[in-house]
């Protein structure tokens, strides 16, 4: 019984230390209308079930990770970064406006409607912007 006891004790350490060693990465915006609203995917798992304006990932273990960072409107690019989390890293991520495309460009991306000859309804969906994020805090590779 003390053996149990003992090893069970030993099991809570060492779980209790291995998850000390982890990592998280938060992603906010602070702008307006649709781009203050974003939905998170890590190795393309939603972090989130809705669109929300901050998104908190915790509990991640070093390695490597493709990040993607999708709006709640048509008219703006996805956002795709590779990232590499180190040891007891937290990082976080502001969503900060890039540029926007020129007319060609735009016909581009999330605009099927026009390749299918749908109204001109339609093509006011396609991209015109698209937005990076910008390191606030913690490591990054």
């Amino acid at each position: 019984m003390k053996k149990l006891n003992l090893s069970l004790i030993l099991l809570m350490f060492l779980s209790i230390s291995i998850s000390a060693q982890t990592s998280s990465i938060k992603i906010y915006t602070d702008m307006e209308d649709e781009t203050s609203f974003i939905k998170v995917y890590l190795n393309g798992e939603p972090q989130d079930a809705m669109f929300n304006d901050e998104v908190l990932i915790e509990d991640l273990y070093p390695g490597k990770y493709e990040l993607i960072v999708s709006f709640n409107s048509d008219t703006i690019a996805d956002y795709t970064k590779k990232i590499t989390i180190k040891m007891q890293t937290d990082i976080i991520y502001k969503v900060e406006l890039k540029g926007e495309f020129g007319k060609e460009a735009g016909k581009m991306g999330r605009a099927v409607g026009h390749k299918f000859g749908t109204t001109e309804a339609d093509d006011q969906r396609e991209l015109y912007e698209y937005y990076k994020l910008v390191l606030v805090s913690g490591k990054d590779k």
